[in-house]
């Protein structure tokens, strides 16, 4: 009997502790949508100069429980060996890359006008680039990228604001 209850309390401490945990991330979250990459889509962004490893960095310093999560997540199982040959300034960036565009999307669910920044990007890349429409649509269904429809009328916004 008291076996079981002890069983019992370290199962609701243990939920105790899980939540505070998402609820910490959560909070990160929250937070990171108002910084820089993470924030609402402006169109004078420059698609050139997406600055991964800055991205990251404010990840990092913003969110740093969803950063080591999420790093540890992605990272291959056998990254931790010094013979592991993903050890490499490429493979870095690539989970840079990685890190970013899921932080994004878990932000953009979050948050979808506050947070539109590599989803807006995505969708007018794509339309720009003569992507088909269902290719697209599947895409924003997985939200990875903001709809076909949603894509036009960005490029009409900003077309109409370059005119204007």
């Amino acid at each position: 009997m008291l076996q079981r209850r002890k069983l019992l309390l370290d199962v609701v401490a243990e939920l105790n502790d899980n939540c505070s945990v998402a609820d910490k991330i959560a909070h990160e979250l929250d937070y990171l949508i108002g910084r820089p990459y993470f924030n609402q889509f402006d169109r004078n962004i420059d698609f050139d100069i997406l600055d991964f490893g800055r991205a990251v960095k404010i990840i990092e310093k913003t969110a740093p429980t969803w950063h080591i999560m999420l790093l540890q997540l992605i990272s291959n199982q056998r990254a931790h060996r010094s013979s592991h040959i993903g050890n490499t300034e490429s493979s870095t960036i690539m989970l840079s890359k990685h890190l970013f565009a899921i932080t994004s999307m878990i932000c953009h669910s979050r948050a979808k006008q506050r947070s539109n920044v590599l989803s807006s990007m995505l969708a007018i890349c794509l339309v720009g680039s003569g992507v088909k429409r269902r290719v697209i649509e599947v895409l924003s269904g997985l939200g990875v990228c903001y709809s076909y429809y949603q894509a036009n009328r960005l490029i009409r916004n900003i077309a109409k604001d370059s005119v204007a």
